[in-house]
């Protein structure tokens, strides 16, 4: 896939999956797409070429993961939900894609940036899913 496409297909699915999610889901589900929005706006700027080239480790990116999934760790000891767990899942995934660069550092970079970034998907699905859940929970009169 070519980059350019890769991020507008990125962009396209991050404004309907967190859309979705903001409108139907309740604090917790908007909460996550806080942290969500955020960490990606914060990666994007800690993988500018000028903080990480993808060549190296890219250490900021890992550390905005990790405070992502902290924040998915705490949503999901206040709420009760279950989705929480599963974008904390997916979020340490992605943790641990920088810990194998690391490791193994003759994987491609471009292997290596698309491994990293790959594991937002499934935590932004993982919201959703709670926000359809509570919509399908809760009476419509209040959606």
């Amino acid at each position: 896939m070519h980059e350019p496409l890769f991020r507008v297909a990125y962009v396209a699915y991050t404004v309907f999956v967190c859309g979705y999610s903001a409108a139907r889901g309740e604090w917790p589900e908007r909460l996550g797409v806080i942290l969500c929005v955020t960490g990606s706006l914060l990666s994007v700027v800690a993988q500018m070429p000028v903080f990480a080239p993808y060549r190296n480790t890219m250490w900021g990116v890992l550390t905005i993961d990790l405070l992502v999934a902290a924040g998915f760790l705490l949503i999901g000891k206040r709420s009760g939900r279950f989705w929480p767990i599963w974008s904390l899942g997916f979020t340490l995934a992605g943790g641990f894609a920088h810990l194998a660069r690391h490791s193994i550092t003759t994987v491609p970079a471009a292997r290596y940036f698309h491994t990293a970034g790959l594991w937002a998907y499934p935590a932004m699905l993982a919201i959703l899913v709670g926000a359809y859940a509570e919509a399908r929970r809760l009476p419509t009169a209040q959606h």
